[in-house]
């Protein structure tokens, strides 16, 4: 009898500690939820603080978040003495540090390439004023607006915006200061075929053949009257380039998909 009641006994002790582990794990599962809880709403907080204080490029935002993060998890970490919940704190820990690093680094990207948009067109904003001085300088600045565009790592859309963009506003400055030289204006006017019988008829129903004919005479021409020879070369180069850089364009876009008409 007494055999039996100690085995009973050794039982019952088992099914206690049993019962205390399951709850010390329950509590330390509990106490490891309610950090992680507090510390999404921590850092849900100090991210959009964060990124309203952003300079315009956010440089170094990724990486002085982590800093502020990596602090605040090893106070987190240090305050929880149990050995189960140390192991799954630092486990939750580790993938709330991987979700926040993925946040900040898409933030930080786009703020970066944003501010790149904005500075290669300021760029061209400093061109502008060299270019409708000295209209010669046209070609070195669009081959340089044009490269530098074609390689920057951004999306193909917005390459090709700025850099048809960037030769536009060149062209139409480089235009501009021509007709401030001397002969400037009467070559845009044989280039465009306005001085002509048929270019004036242009503006009353010319067919655009009529036009096309004209400027290819003036094309031919060893130099154009009343205009410079520097000056009609140029204004050709200026026109050949925009048609290439719209041809491109009208390229792409033919390639793009399209969606299924259902009706």
């Amino acid at each position: 009898m007494r055999l039996a009641e100690r085995a009973e006994a050794r039982l019952a002790l088992r099914a206690q500690e049993r019962e205390a582990e399951k709850l010390k794990l329950d509590e330390a599962r509990i106490g490891v939820e309610r950090t992680m809880s507090e510390g999404a709403a921590l850092w849900t907080e100090r991210m959009a603080s964060a990124q309203t204080k952003a300079p315009k490029d956010a440089a170094g935002f990724t990486d002085g978040l982590l800093r502020d993060f990596d602090a605040w998890s090893i106070e987190q970490a240090g305050a929880n003495q149990d050995p189960n919940g140390k192991k799954l704190l630092e486990s939750n820990l580790t993938k709330m540090r991987q979700h926040i690093h993925a946040e900040a680094f898409k933030f930080e990207i786009t703020q970066r390439k944003t501010a790149l948009v904005d500075n290669y067109s300021q760029g061209v904003n400093d061109e502008l004023s060299a270019v409708l001085v000295d209209p010669s300088q046209w070609a070195g600045a669009v081959a340089r607006k044009r490269g530098l565009a074609q390689s920057l790592d951004l999306a193909p859309g917005i390459r090709e915006k700025l850099e048809r963009d960037a030769v536009e506003r060149l062209s139409a400055a480089a235009g501009e200061g021509i007709l401030k030289q001397p002969g400037g204006a009467q070559a845009i006017l044989d280039l465009t075929g306005a001085s002509s019988p048929k270019g004036r008829k242009g503006r009353e129903g010319a067919t655009r053949q009529d036009r096309e004919d004209h400027a290819d005479v003036v094309r031919r021409r060893t130099e154009p009257e009343g205009a410079d020879r520097a000056l009609h070369r140029l204004l050709l180069t200026i026109r050949q380039t925009r048609r290439v850089v719209q041809y491109d364009q009208l390229q792409r876009d033919q390639r793009k998909p399209q969606g299924v008409r259902l009706c």
